[in-house]
């Protein structure tokens, strides 16, 4: 396997859908792709790990998690061992002679900013030093590897005991539910699972919702969904409700938060869609944070389009702005 900077500059997407395989079991793939000369495959975990191993007179073992990836050269004889549950993609790409350049400084997974958002920062971080808006914007960058690390390395016994204690906080923060419309989400890279939650409250009365990306840049679309009812993958291999789905307007909305601080800000992926998302509604529903308490930290370094969340809920605490 190529090293992610070995990946030719020039590459474009050329498939409308990834391929996408989910595991449940360790198991053993002895090809993710067709890997025809010209044709590169990016190999992303979006949870979990598994080990990319080529074969041939050398054979090489590279450890894959949600915040490595791994490019896939043509015609490059490989093999996939998954070392427990584990979910991930390939994406596919071509070299044409006119394409432009691929943005392979962003992290796997993270969609980029809209430039709206990149506002001028305030004074008062001038402690990052020089442009405080770019060093801002570098500074999550990194801290966002960091935490999302620190999660991931967590147990699986151990992040479903904190999404276990997350959910009980959270039936204390939203009181009762019947009748409401809550928005949640579908876990990724870690984050705490509350769907055990949400099939909970869908039988105490409780309408759920999950979000949808509809376009880059856009706020996010929200669509009524039950558990059991199918679902189809949406931007970034994520499942979502189908296209059919009812429309809906959250009451509550449960945002997954990569980092957290004191005032209730949140550090998310970095690709602004709760933030725009937020500044959309009419009226605004009750926001919740959800995440580790590993996420803690001092500051986020809020930014004039950052909206704090009115709770932060945790394992171990509940934080209100």
């Amino acid at each position: 396997m190529s090293d992610h900077k070995d990946l030719p500059e020039n590459l474009i997407g050329y498939s409308q859908t990834p391929v996408f395989t989910e595991k449940t079991a360790p198991a053993k793939l002895t090809s993710v792709h067709d890997t025809k000369p010209g044709v590169w495959g990016k190999l992303v975990v979006l949870d979990g790990e598994l080990d990319y191993v080529t074969l041939g007179n050398s054979p090489v073992r590279k450890r894959i998690t949600p915040l490595t990836y791994g490019v896939i050269a043509p015609a490059e004889p490989h093999r996939i061992d998954l070392v427990g549950p584990v979910r991930f993609q390939v994406e596919f790409y071509r070299a044409p002679s006119n394409a432009p350049p691929a943005d392979s400084d962003r992290p796997v997974n993270e969609p980029a900013s809209s430039p709206c958002f990149l506002g001028a920062a305030e004074t008062a971080y001038s402690d990052l030093g020089g442009d405080a808006t770019h060093n801002v914007a570098q500074w999550r960058k990194k801290e966002r590897m960091r935490l999302i690390s620190l999660r991931t390395e967590m147990s699986l016994a151990n992040r479903r005991r904190c999404s276990e204690d997350i959910a009980a906080q959270l039936k204390s923060v939203i009181g009762e539910v019947g009748g409401r419309l809550i928005s949640f989400y579908w876990p990724i890279r870690g984050e705490p699972d509350l769907r055990a939650f949400m099939e909970d409250i869908a039988n105490t009365g409780a309408a759920a919702a999950l979000p949808v990306v509809v376009a880059k840049g856009e706020p996010l679309a929200f669509r009524a969904w039950s558990p059991g009812e199918p679902l189809e993958r949406g931007v970034w291999g994520i499942p979502v409700p189908s296209a059919s789905a009812r429309a809906v307007a959250p009451e509550i909305m449960l945002a997954p938060v990569v980092g957290f601080d004191p005032d209730c800000y949140r550090l998310g992926y970095g690709g602004g869609y709760f933030d725009r998302t937020l500044a959309s509604f009419a009226d605004k529903p009750r926001v919740i944070g959800v995440g580790y308490e590993v996420a803690s930290i001092e500051s986020i370094y809020p930014q004039p389009h950052d909206i704090p969340m009115d709770f932060i809920v945790t394992e171990r605490r509940v934080l209100r702005s």
